[in-house]
């Protein structure tokens, strides 16, 4: 592959079918809407012109950079053109190649073609449609590149035996199975998700269905047929909430099917997708932290989650091409687990870390500073536009108001930590979840005490921790803490850091 190569003609296929699966369902939407006003056939018109202008002009610009693009190797280093009026070219040194990504969607599988992503610490390359042919003379003639290439560092020459290890096979042999997911794991996961809950309470409330029928309707009713409608309601309510769990279990099959962790000595493998499959390798040493998050329907029935973050140095030019799992900096390793078996699994993975239980630490007096800013705004609110707008608002205010208590005492008393002498585990409470946040003292940035006036009058303090996380640093910061936890956090990370950090 010392010759120039192209992209497979596919490519032009499968960007068509994404840009047509983005545009159908909105246009469809926007049809059926017009349908209800008498307009269907005007609006179906319109859809299917918008439709037609759209793929011919993306249909252009897609052939002009397949014409414009081409990948070949070149004096070690593996080299991608592409461009739409400026060629640009990426470059990568093979001798720093840590793995060979492939995804799949269903217009790949049609045409029996995958999309590779050839990682690397820093820059990644991206080749949106190859053939299996093409994939394994790339695989092949990158691996026995990078055992032949001697690299001289520190005056010391690295040979075969020296080299890092990196995964540029895609033979069947990944490693060893870890973990899986099977199908009622999937249910299950579907089924403990608050996220898929607080999308309908929020359905609900944005809609009309609220103000319309529960509020100017209902409560406007006879007693025999207010019984008669609430019945009605809660009948209307659960076929609801079974259809989008129904839904939600679907679209979750299609994204979890035979969900799949493989461990090698330097890699871990992530398998997963039916009609869109994805394989994705994760290099150990660039994990910087490990977060395990619990909501409350999980810890009732003994199951938890965990979520890798890992550091990348580069944005890509189309967004198109990103893994959905790790765009962020985040890539989820146990989707569902119980919280009996996690030990022999995160050992196995992660033998340096020790996974302790955080203290619960946040004192008592501390309380109010979680709730009385936004009990204070939530109160504002519900008056003003009771008054104003809605004589009903107040109704909403209270529920947000109820639960904004119930936060803050979630908060100050789920918050903590606990320090060993290289890692500690950070906890902090979520709305409906808690998090426990696991990082290595090396693998922190940076590390920040604050205190106002009034927190230093209460002995209080905010300490907030920096780690590396995609492109960016993300952080971590435990409120309302007593001053003396603080300075026991700060002299901790201290002697790594010598005096990059000012208290």
């Amino acid at each position: 592959m010392y010759n120039k190569q192209r992209l497979h003609k596919g490519t032009l296929f499968t960007k068509s079918f994404k840009r047509l699966t983005a545009l159908v369902p909105p246009l469809l939407i926007y049809s059926f809407v017009s349908l209800s006003n008498g307009e269907f056939t005007e609006a179906l018109l319109i859809m299917l012109g918008i439709l037609c202008i759209v793929l011919l002009f993306g249909t252009t610009i897609d052939l002009i950079k397949y014409l414009r693009t081409s990948y070949y190797i070149e004096n070690n280093r593996f080299i991608l053109k592409t461009g739409l009026m400026i060629k640009k070219e990426k470059d990568i040194q093979i001798s720093r190649i840590q793995s060979i990504d492939t995804s799949e969607s269903l217009a790949h599988r049609i045409l029996k073609i995958t999309k590779v992503t050839i990682q690397t610490p820093g820059k990644n390359i991206l080749l949106d449609a190859i053939s299996m042919d093409q994939l394994n003379v790339i695989t092949s003639q990158l691996y026995q590149l990078n055992v032949s290439i001697e690299v001289m560092t520190d005056d010391k020459l690295m040979t075969e035996e020296s080299m890092p290890q990196v995964n540029l096979s895609n033979k069947k042999d990944e490693g060893i199975l870890l973990y899986q997911l099977s199908i009622i794991d999937i249910v299950k996961l579907t089924i403990l998700n608050i996220s898929v809950i607080r999308s309908f309470i929020l359905f609900l409330f944005a809609s009309k269905f609220v103000s319309n029928f529960l509020i100017d309707y209902v409560f406007e009713q006879s007693s025999q047929l207010l019984n008669t409608s609430i019945s009605l309601l809660t009948l209307a309510i659960l076929g609801l909430i079974v259809a989008i769990y129904s839904i939600g279990t679907i679209f979750m099959i299609f994204k979890h099917y035979q969900f799949s962790v493989f461990l090698t000595d330097k890699h871990l493998k992530i398998t997963r997708g039916l009609l869109e499959t994805n394989s994705q390798t994760v290099v150990l040493e660039n994990v910087q932290s490990i977060e395990e998050k619990q909501n409350v329907l999980m810890s009732r029935f003994g199951y938890t989650a965990f979520t890798l973050s890992i550091a990348t140095d580069e944005n890509e030019d189309e967004n198109d091409d990103k893994n959905e799992e790790a765009e962020d900096g985040k890539v989820v390793l146990l989707p569902l687990v119980k919280t009996n078996q996690l030990t022999p699994l995160m050992n196995a993975c992660f033998p340096e870390y020790r996974f302790e239980s955080a203290d619960l630490i946040t004192p008592k007096r501390s309380i109010r500073r979680f709730i009385q800013f936004r009990l204070l705004f939530w109160i504002i609110a519900a008056v003003a536009i009771s008054m104003l707008f809605w004589s009903y608002a107040w109704v909403i205010g209270l529920i947000f108001i109820l639960l904004n208590l119930l936060f803050g005492y979630r908060s100050q008393q789920l918050n903590g930590y606990k320090l060993s002498e290289d890692e500690i585990t950070l906890q902090v409470a979520k709305r409906f979840s808690v998090k426990k946040t696991y990082i290595l003292r090396d693998r922190i940035l940076n590390l920040k005490v604050k205190q106002n006036p009034f927190l230093k009058k209460a002995n209080l303090a905010r300490v907030a921790f920096f780690f590396a996380q995609g492109q960016l640093s993300q952080d971590i910061e435990l409120k309302f803490i007593e001053e003396t936890d603080a300075f026991e956090l700060f002299n901790w990370f201290r002697p790594k850091r010598g005096e990059h950090n000012e208290y």
